[in-house]
């Protein structure tokens, strides 16, 4: 997972008041830990724009959108452009309309892939919050999940032995990613006698720093689930196929969701445990 710096987030409406009012209502939110970037387009090709040529589209949290922009269906015509040209299925997009009748709800809801529909009256800072906080938690559990699949699927398609696969994930954990895109990883993957670090934990001996401690306190939890969360720590164990030793995923982040780690559980071991085999048979 990654450690957040901040959301991404997307204003897009031909209303200068509902610019502000977004503004004045999220810029001092924060969401599991992270504050809110806000993001502006005034009509839907500016907005177009924005996926086109900011670099921060790629790491886009949530964008809401009014329906009714340069034509009445300007918003609609965004979203599909958004879904379907750049095949774009992780950000959670928010329609938003001052004229409700001009897009019922619930046909918008069943023709559109749209993560939630509200008026501009119902828009209070309460309620934006809320249905912003929702889309986040979907943004990150499918981000993640797109990413990580991303990843092995590539991986495993052009890497034909251990050593290359491990190889191409050294590679890929080495890359930091843009400061637009609002995140950072920091990642350590023990398998034994092979290791491999990202951000804080690129080099071992800050992961060795660490290890005993984290791997005492999270006992209890390792035992029992293969999982355990310690401090602002997500450690996951698990043992090598073929063998009697153990591998061990430590991960810093101190925005994830605990309340998420069982779930997130499961995948995290079956993939260690994937690479644990596979990297068991290097020479």
């Amino acid at each position: 997972m990654e450690a957040r710096k901040f959301w991404n987030v997307l204003i897009v409406d031909d209303e200068p008041d509902i610019h502000e009012i977004s503004e004045l209502s999220l810029k001092r939110e924060t969401v599991f830990g992270a504050k809110l970037k806000l993001h502006h387009a005034k009509s839907a090709k500016e907005a177009r724009d924005f996926f086109e040529y900011d670099e921060a589209a790629a790491a886009l949290a949530v964008a809401f959108i009014d329906v009714v922009m340069e034509t009445d269906d300007a918003g609609l015509q965004l979203v599909k452009y958004i879904r379907e040209e750049r095949k774009e299925h992780v950000t959670q997009l928010i329609l938003r309309t001052g004229q409700p009748g001009k897009a019922p709800p619930r046909q918008i809801i069943d023709e559109y892939n749209v993560s939630g529909y509200m008026t501009k009256i119902e828009a209070t800072p309460d309620r934006l919050y809320m249905v912003l906080k929702s889309a986040i938690q979907q943004y990150y559990n499918l981000q993640y999940l797109f990413w990580s699949a991303q990843i092995y699927d590539t991986a495993r398609r052009y890497c034909k032995t251990p050593a290359e696969l491990f190889k191409q994930a050294s590679l890929i954990m080495q890359e930091d990613p843009p400061e637009s895109l609002g995140f950072s990883f920091h990642r350590a993957m023990d398998f034994g006698r092979h290791y491999i670090g990202q951000g804080a934990f690129r080099e071992k001996q800050a992961y060795e720093a660490v290890k005993e401690d984290l791997l005492k306190r999270g006992r209890e939890g390792l035992a029992r689930e293969g999982i355990a969360t310690v401090d602002n720590y997500i450690v996951i164990q698990t043992q090598v196929v073929g063998s009697d030793k153990m591998a061990v995923m430590v991960v810093r982040d101190s925005t994830f969701p605990r309340g998420l780690a069982d779930i997130y559980g499961s995948v995290w071991r079956q993939k260690l445990a994937y690479l644990a085999e596979v990297f068991h048979r290097i020479p």
